[in-house]
């Protein structure tokens, strides 16, 4: 994914385990139903919910996560096309 893009605009190849978004949700039971993500890829992937707490909590730890993430890899998650 690209910034400013809401098409794909190349592949990436996730390996187990992998990290393809940190993202927040309001309602994680109804985000993404288990068909959609079982369909994606050979094995389909899983989410996680990591962290719960006050909206404010959320976003201080969902872009904790994302900087962490790109200090580690030198990169976004897959998923994750801007910094928040």
């Amino acid at each position: 994914m690209t910034a400013g893009s809401s098409i794909p605009t190349g592949t990436m190849y996730l390996n187990a385990g992998d990290v393809w978004k940190y993202g927040e949700t309001t309602n994680p039971a109804s985000r993404y139903n288990s068909s959609d993500l079982g369909g994606i890829g050979a094995g389909g992937v899983s989410q996680y919910n990591e962290f719960s707490g006050t909206q404010i909590q959320i976003k201080a730890m969902e872009k904790a996560k994302i900087y962490s993430y790109f200090m580690v890899n030198g990169h976004l998650p897959a998923g994750n096309k801007i910094f928040r």
